[in-house]
């Protein structure tokens, strides 16, 4: 046993001291699995691009110089609000018009009717038949009708929001003429706004419908939006990315088309 000892140290002596290469090797070698994988990615990054809730287009509906303009590009509106006025002379006239037309009209279906033995002011008790003559005659109903029209023409000659949000690419100045049903601005709904980005295939496990997300705007970094994973289109396109869309739950300060980093948690 004294001479193994001996010798065992006379070898241990004569070794030459271990390299910092070799320590490191002996380290790995002695490891388990586990200590040598990677850590697993919790989180997805990715680009986006921001669209409003809703859009709504805003058109004239009767040919008429605009008489006023009440707002500007980046106001936020109400709906019912108005966008601009139209010079009515001509559609007040034609409403005035009508209305003096169905008041002649109604003398002559009450001389009808009295003529037929009843009296107008006690209505009740004109037979139908009787009435139905009356408006015939007198053509009534089609000059109630006309008024009608007059009014509703009229209405149309202010532009009103037809949702609460921005005002986008207005286009009408005054003293331009409104042609019907061309576009002159939009209404942006931005209480919320959606957002589009892609991810890879790969990193669909973690990116799941009520997923929280958080939107950071290129143009902002100070400035972040929460909201969550509410569309996940299942196709998968030829770079092997998959379409993602979000709802965030503000959308004050973001813009229609704006980028912004969008990170799936």
């Amino acid at each position: 046993m004294l001479a193994a000892s001996c010798s065992l140290k006379k070898k241990e002596v004569g070794r030459a001291p271990e390299t910092v290469e070799q320590k490191a090797q002996r380290i790995v070698s002695n490891a388990s699995v586990s200590d040598t994988l990677k850590p697993v990615a919790t989180k997805v990054i990715s680009n986006g691009v921001v669209k409003p809730l809703h859009t709504a287009n805003l058109a004239f509906e009767v040919s008429l110089p605009v008489k006023q303009v009440c707002v500007r590009n980046g106001d936020h509106v109400k709906a019912g609000q108005a966008i601009a006025y139209l010079d009515t002379y001509q559609l007040q006239n034609s409403l005035q018009q009508s209305q003096r037309t169905l008041e002649s009209s109604e003398l002559e279906m009450k001389d009808v009717i009295i003529s037929q033995g009843y009296d107008p002011k006690d209505m009740g008790a004109v037979p139908q038949k009787v009435k139905d003559l009356a408006q015939l005659k007198s053509g009534y109903n089609l000059k109630k009708t006309q008024v009608e029209m007059a009014r509703y023409e009229l209405k149309k000659g202010v532009l009103l929001a037809p949702i609460s949000g921005v005002v986008a690419d207005l286009a009408v100045r005054r003293y331009d003429v409104a042609q019907p049903g061309e576009t002159v601005g939009r209404i942006l709904d931005d209480s919320k706004m959606k957002v589009k980005f892609k991810v890879m295939e790969h990193e669909l496990p973690l990116v799941k419908i009520g997923k929280s997300i958080v939107a950071t705007p290129f143009a902002d970094s100070s400035v972040s939006y929460k909201g969550e994973v509410i569309e996940i289109n299942p196709v998968v396109e030829e770079d092997g990315s998959i379409t993602i869309k979000g709802m965030l739950d503000g959308g004050k300060g973001l813009y229609d088309g704006m980028h912004v980093k969008i990170v799936v948690e």
